[in-house]
């Protein structure tokens, strides 16, 4: 809007609830109970400019992450579980190639597995004994694909639960 004067009752909208508030030192307007809003607003508070720096971090990647998934609606597990997938379907093409190219299908394979060993390294696992149990499992089950490392309880999980 450029002039007051062409505003309709059509373009302001509904509110259910207009008021100022105080918040900490400062005033602040509400506007709440809207019917169909195509904006909002989130307030970050806190006792330190770290601690709402590091909220306001967080909750950007969290509508970032929203945002994309409504944009493009595919998601993969997490923990690992692409990565050691892909490293079994690069393994699996390495047992039909033959010569110097047989090892270097294996090391990109190897080198994709860094992803999962790191994950069990950095929850303080035995990152062999995590990379073995995820290699059997992507290897014998048909939904293996979507096991990782769940690095809260530090074992092999169903990443979609």
């Amino acid at each position: 809007m450029t002039n007051i004067e062409d505003m309709t009752e059509a373009d302001l909208g509904f509110a259910g609830l207009v008021e100022e508030r105080r918040v900490g030192d400062e005033k602040m307007v509400f506007v709440e109970q809207c019917k169909n809003p195509k904006a909002v607003s989130i307030l970050i508070r806190g006792g330190f400019e770290r601690l709402v720096d590091e909220a306001e971090r967080n909750l950007t990647d969290a509508l970032s992450v929203v945002s994309d998934v409504i944009e493009e609606p595919y998601v993969l597990p997490g923990g690992g579980a692409p990565e050691m997938e892909v490293a079994k379907v690069v393994r699996q093409f390495a047992a039909k190639v033959s010569g110097r190219e047989q090892y270097a299908v294996e090391a990109f394979a190897n080198a994709v597995e860094v992803i999962p060993k790191t994950l069990a390294e950095n929850a303080g696992l035995d990152a062999v004994d995590v990379l073995t149990e995820l290699r059997h499992i992507h290897e014998s089950r048909e939904d293996g694909w979507k096991y990782g490392i769940n690095a809260f309880t530090g074992k092999v999980a169903d990443m979609w639960l």
